[in-house]
């Protein structure tokens, strides 16, 4: 009887923490939503993480696999580059870097030495489940931000986040650049929305919000989006040539009734709306497609005139510079996890005024912020995790995309990105091998 009770805990446990992890996939990109703990403010999405570690300890065990060793030794190369900094910089810099490091360590580790593999394959198809319904409001929010702001010149952040939720933020709610208001999604930064919409293009099957996604990630007006975007669009269509050849098949195109229907009713509603706000759509969609167009032009970064381009292939350019002027030990483990800006403040005055920042770069920050060994250790990891997800298509693209992206932006400091990767870091050759994800 005793034996009964403690395995019915267990399965209303295991069934609460897949709710936990579909909250987690769903709250991961909604960057806006926040709490204040004393003081700092959190994410949701760690209150949802936090409860399924929690749970996870009533019985805890570690699950330690020759595989992980790669995730392990990252966090222990942030550990290090965090001890540097708090040893060497002053100010800011070290307690911002270890309030990250501490919220790696105590949130993302745990999710994979407290799980066992087939625990973590049924807890990631929850997570994914839950992201592709992030990604979903993400481009709705975008679409009713847009409406609302250029028929009725409404801030639909402002009002919610600012307005009534008072969540306050060191950046605008109202994102405005050159003139332009630019759509940011359940967050303050365009970029966060348009990987979030790429993101959602590759994980729904479906051909009409695979279409709704492509136009969100234009209207984000977000470099870096269009340019993971355009990626992952020739990996899928080099993947479709290569699979059309290998099978001889011929084209075919087949719509369903429910995708008809569906077309049908957007498209009077389209025309509906056209003749109503008529004028208005005719002036604001010519604003919006001035503000796309000065996108793609800023896309030509080396003869672009923005300065946002401009500072992004400074840092890249001042590398060289950099490695020369770093002490061994700044080379080896760097400045400080999460102070990567550290050395372009201190040799050349960039954002002097600026307490802590870095990069808008993972490949920087993390070559300056963790050091050649860091540096090393992160993209050893995503390496292998490419290497774990061989025979799952969509992780690939999955990894390939925040592989690139890091390049142009910096994620690696909201956290989500990592948790993808984390919930993609499974051994998927033990039981239950078949692995899909958005299903």
């Amino acid at each position: 009887m005793i034996k009964l009770r403690g395995e019915e805990t267990l399965a209303k446990i295991n069934k609460l923490q897949n709710i936990l992890f579909i909250l987690t996939g769903v709250f991961c990109t909604l960057g806006a939503l926040m709490f204040k703990v004393g003081g700092t403010q959190l994410a949701i999405v760690n209150l949802f993480i936090f409860a399924a570690i929690a749970l996870q300890l009533v019985t805890p065990k570690i699950h330690f696999q020759k595989y992980k060793i790669p995730f392990i030794v990252l966090i222990i190369s942030f550990s290090i580059s965090t001890v540097v900094s708090n040893l060497t910089l002053g100010g800011s810099w070290a307690p911002e870097s270890l309030r990250f490091t501490l919220k790696i360590a105590l949130f993302l580790l745990p999710l994979v030495l407290l799980f066992s593999d087939e625990e973590l394959k049924e807890k990631s198809k929850c997570f994914f489940y839950g992201l592709k319904i992030s990604c979903y409001i993400q481009l709705f929010w975008e679409l009713a931000q847009i409406l609302l702001w250029n028929v009725f010149s409404i801030s639909l952040n402002q009002v919610v986040f600012g307005d009534l939720l008072k969540i306050t933020v060191t950046h605008q709610w109202t994102f405005i650049s050159d003139g332009y208001f630019r759509p940011t999604g359940v967050s303050w930064e365009p970029a966060n929305l348009s990987l979030a919409l790429v993101v959602g293009f590759i994980l729904t099957k479906n051909k009409i919000l695979k279409v709704l996604f492509s136009l969100g990630v234009i209207l984000s007006t977000s470099r870096t989006g269009i340019i993971i975007y355009l990626l992952a669009v020739g990996i899928y269509s080099v993947r479709y040539l290569y699979n059309f050849k290998k099978e001889n098949r011929k084209i075919e195109i087949k719509f369903r009734k429910k995708e008809i229907i569906i077309s049908a009713v957007a498209f009077i509603a389209l025309v509906a709306a056209i003749v109503i706000f008529r004028d208005s759509i005719v002036n604001k969609f010519d604003m919006m497609l001035n503000s796309v167009a000065r996108t793609f032009q800023k896309l030509n970064v080396v003869n672009s005139d923005d300065s946002s381009a401009n500072m992004h292939m400074r840092y890249y350019l001042e590398i060289p510079a950099l490695i020369s002027k770093s002490t061994v030990v700044n080379f080896l483990f760097g400045y400080g996890t999460s102070c990567a800006g550290y050395p372009y403040t201190h040799f050349f005055g960039i954002y002097d005024y600026i307490p802590n920042w870095n990069p808008e770069s993972d490949f920087i920050t993390t070559l300056f912020g963790n050091g050649i060994l860091g540096f090393g250790a992160y993209y050893y990891f995503m390496g292998m995790n490419l290497k774990l997800n061989k025979d799952n298509f969509k992780g690939i693209l999955l990894i390939i995309v925040l592989l690139f992206a890091g390049i142009f932006y910096l994620y690696i400091r909201s956290t989500w990105p990592l948790i993808i990767l984390i919930m993609l870091y499974i051994n998927k050759d033990s039981k239950d091998s078949k692995f899909e994800l958005g299903d």
